[in-house]
């Protein structure tokens, strides 16, 4: 087992009668850690995790936090994969993709790690066909960043350069929660999204998760407009 940071658990609320988190647009511990470890494990400036693979409706207090846990949050068996040099119109359908069902709080809204984007929940939300080709363009996206500063989308217009390299877990590259990767190559980096967390934990954080770290108002990665 390894430590739980001093008052981190205190915030960490999550209730469904799913067993989904409760609020998966919100910016709280777990989106954050998962966020993490993909980054870690994919190595790739933008990511992907939809939220739907979190699995946690407990409080979690300060203290001992057990490796089975990892398990009971993440119980599924998602690998972490990478998709290289994804079309930045493509891209942006997928971020609109993971706000497309926010009212219904669906768990494709997405967890992020390198890069930063802004939405709008009174634009228009994408809908996709039974081939996740767009019928209905999204405009709830409005703005994207990538951590080196690179903008790949600016007042909800894609901005033209080089592809984006993403690291979803092979879930959702595969169309799982409609996202619209639609058949593109992936490789699967041999890492469950699990194990990912478990190693970020262990070898990322120096085996403690710690609020300054992992503050309660969150990283900001995603804001969403009044």
């Amino acid at each position: 087992m390894w430590p739980w940071g001093s008052g981190i658990g205190s915030w960490a609320r999550w209730s469904s009668s799913e067993g989904k988190i409760a609020s998966v647009a919100s910016r709280r511990t777990w989106g954050e850690l998962l966020r993490g470890a993909h980054e870690r494990s994919g190595s790739e400036p933008g990511q992907t995790a939809p939220g739907l693979g979190i699995r946690n409706d407990a409080i979690i207090p300060a203290g001992p936090f057990t490796e089975l846990a990892t398990f009971d949050i993440l119980p599924f068996s998602n690998l972490v994969a990478i998709v290289s040099d994804l079309p930045r119109d493509q891209f942006k359908e997928i971020l609109e993709n993971a706000v497309s069902r926010v009212e219904a709080v669906d768990g494709r809204f997405a967890q992020i790690a390198g890069f930063r984007f802004t939405w709008d929940p009174s634009g228009t939300a994408q809908i996709l066909d039974e081939t996740f080709a767009v019928t209905t363009p999204g405009t709830r996206i409005v703005d994207v960043e990538l951590g080196d500063g690179t903008v790949v989308v600016q007042d909800g217009t894609v901005v033209t350069g080089a592809g984006i390299h993403v690291a979803p877990i092979d879930f959702s590259a595969r169309g799982g929660d409609q996202y619209p990767f639609r058949g593109v190559p992936f490789t699967s980096v041999g890492v469950s999204y699990q194990q990912a967390l478990r190693n970020y934990i262990v070898d990322g954080l120096g085996g403690s998760i710690t609020a300054a770290h992992y503050p309660e108002g969150g990283e900001d990665r995603i804001v969403r407009t009044p």
